[in-house]
């Protein structure tokens, strides 16, 4: 196992970082409770690489893959042993999967940072000095999931370096992490899943089934007429002055309504049944063909 010791403090970089905006997608969160999961027993914590992209002040995170190591051990053991060269494996094929990606930062599923925690970020902030720190705690001791980004800043009293070029010079060496706000991200594509990933909250068994194209219409549908009683609702409440109205919403039902085509009901009726049939047609030929499949294996048993 490669291996990351530092026996003084890591080297701060000489400005202090800007304040940032940390964006984490839903498939980076599963990717860390996934690696708390399947950690050592009775491992302090697991830790790993945050992958994605920087947008001017804002880091936005999109992938993650955990790096063994171990942390503690007596007087004349190690503090941090880091598999670097995992670390460096995952980083490559990321990049391959994923070219557009990047090393933003590293993870942490412990909510405190402990001292092993500055070796660690002394070895991603190679890959730039103005990577993350996340701190993500699995623990399940309440009902919320604590999430929490620093960034490295210099730290110290300033003085007067011997050379006026060595910038950092003008620091005692020190370093701290300064929290900077996360939002979560989700594109449409992990919207759809964490949709139905919700689901599975109603089943005592935690389990869910893929709906077909005929529940998903179903599903639409009936949240599409709960969203419009919910507007309608609104609205005669504020005609008949029991609330007061909300310009933000007014402006957002009338956009809401431009963007509605102008179509005769009858025209928008035979539209739909058109839709549906087709629907149905894909369906029906699509059970054919796996039927059709499933008579093949057999005949194909039939010892001849």
């Amino acid at each position: 196992m490669a291996t990351t010791k530092i026996n003084s403090a890591p080297q701060a970089s000489a400005h202090a970082v800007s304040p940032m905006l940390v964006r984490l997608h839903p498939v980076a969160i599963a990717g860390i409770c996934d690696a708390y999961e399947r950690r050592k027993e009775k491992a302090f914590r697991v830790v790993g690489t945050l992958m994605g992209k920087f947008d001017g002040d804002v880091v936005e995170i999109t992938n993650c893959s955990a790096v063994p190591h171990e942390e503690g051990g007596g007087q004349n053991q190690m503090p941090l042993r880091l598999d670097t060269e995992v670390a460096q494996s995952m980083i490559e094929l990321s990049k391959r999967a994923s070219p557009q990606e990047t090393v933003v930062g590293w993870f942490s599923t412990r909510p405190n940072i402990p001292e092993t925690s500055f070796y660690i970020h002394d070895f991603y902030v190679r890959y730039n000095p103005n990577i993350i720190h996340l701190t993500v705690d699995c623990t399940a001791e309440t009902d919320r999931m604590p999430i929490k980004a620093y960034v490295w800043s210099a730290s110290g009293v300033p003085q007067e370096p011997k050379d006026p070029k060595d910038a950092a010079a003008r620091f005692d060496q020190g370093a701290l992490f300064a929290q900077i706000p996360v939002e979560i991200a989700c594109w449409d594509a992990e919207r759809v899943g964490l949709d139905l990933i919700s689901t599975a909250r109603k089943d005592p068994h935690r389990v869910v089934s893929i709906p077909t194209d005929a529940d998903q219409v179903l599903q639409t549908a009936t949240l599409l007429d709960e969203m419009l009683d919910t507007a309608l609702g609104y609205i005669n409440k504020v005609l008949k002055d029991e609330i007061p109205a909300d310009p933000e919403i007014g402006r957002a039902l009338m956009d809401v309504i431009g963007v509605i085509p102008k179509i005769d009901e009858e025209a928008f009726e035979k539209m739909v049944n058109a839709s549906r049939k087709d629907v149905l047609m894909v369906m029906y030929l699509s059970e054919l063909a796996k039927a059709q499949l499933a008579l093949q294996e057999k005949v194909n048993i039939l010892p001849s």
